[in-house]
Order: C-alpha cells, then structure tokens, then sequence
C-alpha cells in the first residue's frame, strides 16, 4: 500500500515507471555521481603516475669503483699466530676442530711462518687457504 502511494508520488505524470535509462539516472543520480567521481580519480591518479611523474628527474649514484672500494669498511683480519678457537672460526670454512687444530698445530710447530704453511694442517688445502687468505694475516 504505501509503495505504491510513494511510486506514484515520486513518478511524473505522463511518465512509465522505470523508464529506460533515464529513469535509471534519476532514481540512482547520487549513487552515479559518486561512482563517476570515484572512477575520474583514479583515472586521474593512473594518468599521473604513468605519464607525469615519468618525467621527473631521477637520481643516479655514479662512482669510480676504487672510491667506493675507499668507503667500504675494511674486512676482519684474523692474526693466524695469536688467535683464540672463537677468532679462528669467524674465518670462511673454519669450525671449531679446524680451529683447535690450528692451535694445536701452532702450540706443536711455533708460529706460523706464512698463510701457505696452514696448508700443513690437517683439513686445509689449496681450496680452503683461498677462501681464508683476504681474512688472515700472521
């Protein structure tokens, strides 16, 4: 009952009910108007940052290797002669029995003369000693 009092009231005379298109945009006008200025900003946002911000200016860090080479922070040199079990394991490829045969080895024999004669101890080869060779030091 009081739909149909308030489609009647709410139809212009002469006018079908749901008329087509039209009658669509006026029974729905703000749902569209807001989804219309939804869909504006993003096209707009989309148009900006594929086209406009494009163009910005961008920046690029350009240096001679030996300057950076300059700035990096200079590698951990482990002294072979005088380090303890836990020094000798921040060494690449060094656990703890590799380090207490180092000591024991250096305990035995004296100190080590060069990084070539680590390759006397038992467990480290050519390999090894290459991979430790930028870390060690006598």
């Amino acid at each position: 009952m009081y739909r149909n009092r308030f489609e009647s009231l709410t139809t212009r005379r002469g006018e079908k009910e749901g008329a087509g298109a039209a009658g669509y945009l006026r029974r729905n006008r703000p749902q569209v108007l807001v989804a219309l200025a939804v869909v504006s900003v993003l096209l707009g946002g989309a148009f900006y940052a594929s086209h406009i911000s494009g163009s910005a200016p961008k920046t690029v860090y350009n240096a001679p290797l030996q300057e950076v080479a300059a700035d990096a922070q200079p590698p951990v040199i482990v002294r072979i002669n005088t380090a303890t079990s836990e020094e000798l394991q921040e060494l690449p490829g060094i656990g703890p029995a590799l380090a207490e045969r180092i000591i024991e080895y250096r305990q035995t024999h004296g100190a080590f003369r060069s990084l070539e004669e680590l390759e006397n101890v038992s467990g480290i080869g050519p390999k090894t000693l290459e991979k430790i060779r930028p870390y060690a030091d006598l």
